[in-house]
């Protein structure tokens, strides 16, 4: 008896781990992509990244509640390119404020891209937090914060092509996350800066990339970096999951037919 509950307890992990990883290969992604509040080809260029894969995204470029209520309804991950014509954060209603902290306090995933002095508003005004810029003008290393995540396997240095800026460390929440920050190649006395971090927001998380995309020539790992970003912020989140009628069904149902192999094989 205790080996066919080994056996059943292995086909039941198996068979929902299965299901969880082909569940993470493909990332729903909604991303605001507007001409009046980005350069279209900073914003085609990092939409080239996302869709680089299984991910599907879904293109949007409203600021009405209802259209990013849609959005957070069927997708995992909201992204927001560099925002380099004009400043989201004063055109958003409370409406659509309150649309986008709610998708993330429920799990959802918020990585805004580029220039930091159109992110910050943006996050402080709708998390309620508050990051401030720094000036920091080369590269970013990874972190032992990597160790045990998905971002073991990212590149070491990050450079800092033209118009990449970041964020201060000592304005990030405590529980923040920072994947690539300046703390062992600043000079003394330098203010200590972040290039991408992630910060945990009731079940879901915000993330920064301090790279606008404006020349895909010079990514220098930042294209890897924005994917293991999306990804991560993709797992943390409870959105879709297993949640799905369909793929409950189909789960139960895999496990009904290995829980009757295994008792054929030891009846």
């Amino acid at each position: 008896m205790n080996t066919v509950i080994k056996l059943i307890n292995f086909s039941v992990i198996s068979t929902i781990s299965l299901s969880l990883n082909l569940e993470a290969q493909a990332i729903s992604i909604g991303y605001f992509n507007s001409s009046v509040y980005t350069f279209p080809n900073d914003a085609a260029n990092l939409r080239n990244v996302l869709t680089n894969g299984a991910n599907t995204v879904t293109d949007f470029d409203s600021l009405e509640a209802s259209v990013w209520q849609q959005i957070a309804d069927n997708n995992q991950v909201i992204v927001i390119p560099s925002l380099s014509f004009d400043s989201l954060a004063p055109d958003l209603s409370s409406e659509t404020q309150a649309v986008i902290s709610n998708f993330v306090d429920n799990g959802g995933g918020l990585l805004m891209s580029g220039e930091v002095q159109e992110v910050i508003p943006l996050f402080n005004d709708v998390f309620g937090f508050s990051f401030a810029e720094d000036f920091w003008a080369g590269s970013t290393l990874l972190t032992d914060e990597a160790e045990g995540t998905i971002f073991e396997s990212a590149p070491g240095t990050l450079g800092s092509p033209l118009q990449t800026t970041t964020m201060a460390l000592n304005s990030l929440p405590p529980n923040s996350i920072v994947f690539y920050d300046n703390l062992l190649n600043s000079p003394p006395n330098e203010q200590n800066s972040t290039s991408v971090f992630v910060t945990p927001f009731g079940m879901g998380n915000i993330a920064f990339n301090g790279y606008d995309y404006n020349n895909t020539e010079d990514d220098t790992g930042w294209a890897e970096a924005t994917t293991l970003t999306v990804e991560f912020i993709a797992r943390e989140t409870n959105v879709e999951s297993v949640s799905e009628p369909s793929t409950i069904i189909g789960l139960m149902m895999t496990i009904g037919i290995g829980f009757l192999s295994l008792f054929r094989k030891v009846s």
